[in-house]
């Protein structure tokens, strides 16, 4: 089905994703407005998903680019809110599928707005499944067991760090007392290597 000019789409840029608004298509090539105020030309399969949802009409070309920009702000914010676990459970074991085959997994109908945030989460994600050629490859299970450990050990020396800046600066205030779950040995063991690194 051919997009309707003001629509927008999402489309490969340097591999990655990227907001825009479709203006035209002519002899393989889609007119695009981009995020960066452009207007561009791209190759027909370089557009990863037509969204179905419209811009409003008569903004001009720096308004255009502001949507874009927040569009691109919202569908980050959203990508927490959807797990994707039991869509990877479900296609576990398969190989590469389009993204209209992963939405067809979620528990329940979504509005288009809702397909948009969904395809940016599963285009983004490093968890569950990987890009290819022809959509998105369920991961194996030993990698996402890994990848899950990786994050959970980075997010749990984020947590220390930012316990840390608050533990230096109650004791700067005069108050020793550490923050509830705060590892001070594990703190102060890693200050003091810093401190000795850094002397040689």
């Amino acid at each position: 089905m051919r997009p309707s000019p003001g629509e927008i789409v999402i489309f490969r840029k340097r591999k990655e994703p990227s907001c825009g608004v479709f203006l035209s298509a002519s002899a393989g090539l889609l007119t695009v407005f981009s995020e960066e105020g452009k207007q561009i030309s791209l190759p027909e399969e370089k557009a990863v998903f037509f969204a179905g949802i419209k811009i409003m009409e008569g903004l001009s070309p720096r308004e255009m680019t502001m949507e874009m920009r927040n569009l691109r702000k919202n569908l980050e914010a959203a990508r927490g809110a959807f797990d994707l676990r039991p869509l990877w459970l479900e296609l576990s074991g398969r190989g590469a599928v389009g993204f209209d085959e992963v939405a067809a997994c979620f528990p329940r109908a979504l509005s288009p707005e809702e397909t948009l945030k969904l395809l940016w989460a599963v285009d983004k994600d490093t968890v569950f499944f990987r890009r290819e050629a022809g959509g998105y490859a369920p991961l194996p299970p030993g990698d996402v067991e890994r990848t899950q450990v990786r994050l959970k050990r980075l997010a749990e020396k984020e947590e220390q760090a930012r316990l840390a800046v608050r533990w230096i600066k109650s004791v700067q205030d005069g108050d020793p007392t550490p923050p509830d779950g705060f590892d001070r040995a594990a703190c102060v063991a890693a200050l003091m290597a810093y401190v000795e690194n850094a002397e040689h």
